[in-house]
Parts: C-alpha cells; sequence; structure tokens
C-alpha cells in the first residue's frame, strides 16, 4: 500500500482510473503502467467519459444517524456519527468501481481536454490532464485556476511517474471525502488516529503486512484491513483507559476471572470478540494479545496488535479487474 502522508484516514481503499484519449492504442499503453489489482475504464471520447461518469457505480457514504438520547427536547433532534457504517464500507462489493481519479488528453478532435475538466467540476473526482509541449502553459494556467489537480507530459517517462501521482491523487480524493467525517470523530474521547506517534506505528504495520485497505473501527478501537493477498485482519489499537474499561468488563462476568487475575496489571492487550453485543455477553470470548507495538504520548499509553478480523465484520467480495 502506498501511503503519501503521514496521515490516517477513516478509511482507503484502490479506486479506478478513467483515462481519455482518442488514441486507442495510447489508451491501452497508459492503462498497461497501472497496477493490476486496480481497475481502469478507457473513454476515446469526452461524451462517452462522462457518460461512464454518470453511470459509475458510488458507494453510499451516510454515517450519519438520529441519536436515541432522551434528554432532548420534542421540538430537537440530535445526530450521531456511526461508526459501524465505516467498516460497512468494505462489505460494498463494487467499491474498487468507484472513480477517484480521470486523466485526460489535452488535445482531442471534440476540444480540448480542459472543457472536459470543466464539466468534472460537479463529481469529486480528481482530474490530471495529459499534455504536449505546446500545451504546457496552458496547463499551468489550468492548474492555477484549479480545474485541474495536476498535468503530465506526454514527452515524461511516465512509467516512472504515472503510478506514483495515481497513488497520491487517490490519497487526496480520499482526504477531501473524508475530512467530514474525520473532523467529526476527532471529537470522540480516544481518537487515536489524529495522534502523529499513534498513526506513524500504525501505518508501519500496515506496510510490514502489506495492507491493500483499511477502515476505522471504534468498538474495538483499531482497523479492519485487507491485505495485498485478500485477507481480513484487525489491527487492535488500545489504550490504558480502554483496557481499564476492558477490565472492569470482564470483572462482571465470572467465567473470566481467572483471565482477569492473571493479567490485570500486565502489559497485555485484552479485549472482547464483539463488544458491540454487550448484552448478550454470555456468548463472548476473552482474549489476550502480546502487544507487537506500544506507543507512549503525553496524554495516553497505546498498544497495537494484530488479531483475527472479529466474523460479523469480515466481508465477502470479490475484485474488480480491468474493463
Amino acid at each position: 500500500m502506498f501511503h503519501p502522508t503521514p496521515e490516517l484516514l477513516p478509511y482507503w481503499y484502490t479506486t479506478a482510473v478513467l483515462l481519455v484519449d482518442d488514441d486507442e492504442g495510447y489508451l491501452d499503453a497508459l492503462g498497461s503502467l497501472l497496477s493490476a489489482d486496480r481497475k481502469v475504464y478507457a473513454c476515446s471520447s469526452h461524451q462517452e467519459a462522462l457518460e461512464v461518469l454518470e453511470h459509475s457505480k458510488t458507494v453510499s457514504r451516510n454515517f450519519i444517524r438520529r441519536s436515541t438520547d432522551q434528554s432532548t427536547a420534542p421540538h430537537e433532534h440530535l445526530l450521531a456519527i456511526d461508526t459501524s457504517r465505516v467498516t460497512s464500507l468494505a462489505h460494498e462489493p463494487r467499491r474498487h468501481d468507484e472513480i477517484a481519479l480521470v486523466i485526460a488528453d489535452y488535445s482531442m478532435p471534440e476540444g480540448d481536454g480542459l472543457t472536459l475538466c470543466r464539466a468534472l467540476l460537479n463529481y469529486p473526482c480528481r482530474r490530471i490532464l495529459l499534455t504536449g509541449a505546446a500545451d504546457e502553459r496552458l496547463a499551468v494556467e489550468a492548474f492555477n485556476e484549479r480545474l485541474i489537480h495536476q498535468f503530465l507530459r506526454k514527452a515524461d517517462r511516465l512509467a516512472d511517474v504515472l503510478p506514483r501521482m495515481v497513488a497520491v491523487q487517490q490519497h487526496a480524493y480520499f482526504r477531501e471525502l473524508t475530512r467530514p467525517l474525520a473532523e467529526g470523530l476527532q471529537q470522540r474521547l480516544g481518537a487515536f488516529e489524529h495522534d502523529p506517534a499513534v498513526a506513524e506505528a500504525v501505518l508501519a504495520l500496515f506496510a510490514e503486512a502489506d495492507v491493500a485497505e483499511y477502515y476505522l473501527c471504534t468498538e474495538p478501537g483499531g482497523y479492519l484491513v485487507r491485505t495485498a493477498r485478500g485477507q481480513w485482519r484487525f489491527l487492535l489499537v488500545q489504550s490504558n483507559e480502554e483496557r481499564e474499561s476492558t477490565l472492569e468488563i470482564l470483572q462482571s462476568m465470572p467465567r473470566f476471572e481467572p483471565l482477569v487475575s492473571q493479567h490485570a496489571r500486565g502489559d497485555a492487550l485484552l479485549y472482547l470478540s464483539d463488544p458491540s453485543r454487550l448484552p448478550r455477553a454470555g456468548g463472548y470470548e476473552g482474549f489476550v494479545v502480546p502487544p507487537l507495538r506500544t506507543v507512549s504520548t503525553p496524554a495516553q499509553t497505546y498498544r497495537l496488535a494484530w488479531v483475527d478480523a472479529p466474523g460479523h465484520m469480515t466481508p465477502h467480495s470479490v475484485r474488480g479487474g480491468r474493463c
């Protein structure tokens, strides 16, 4: 997984790219430079590109629900972020078909690429313009006017720069898309993902495990991830406060007394198999996991460890290919 910045987002996965050029041979060559696990759409006209975007599947991202807080007045309605809907994105079978980036040639028979880029302003996708030497000044002006996010010269060694540029733009797409959600989640107690030291440790473990996509979870705290090999795992991130809270829950269940007495003062992470189902605690399993990383900050100490992905979170999806 290529992560161009040290910040953690609420979620991140591989998205599709739309290539627009009237030269079909060049389209094929350009598409071959991108990773085989990334879906690539190829269009030879502006109209075709707009139709593909218009009919492309978008993933539902409604993370807001009405709060069940009974303390409000009849005319008041509190809204809350439903964090379970973040991990539910992993169950979207066509999430990888989502077009996050359009790469368009400047010179086309039906008009210049900037005309298409203006039409794309109504879509959340990022925009890269392909130019010849004579078009570079226009591309710079378009960048300054925010019609495009980057431009590429056709004479450049695209094999060296295109994959990285696509990854950077995909990350920018998700950073912009998730900004309101990230700001809302930052207000919750124990928002570990915004701590630079924790983010650095999490991303290091992601790199070691070759993580291909990730989704923030708050109960338990951590990330549901899929590796490049297709394995679903869970990176548990537990603060001292969360550890103490879990101990209190375990102490209320007689069958966990041996586990609590053995590890109450230790360094291990303690967690339940499914903390969202506390009313049915009789079916729980308690787990003890040694930390892979321990991160101490002025405000808190966090422990990180890999565990099996909880069964209720694990999706059964099939990856897309090229079209």
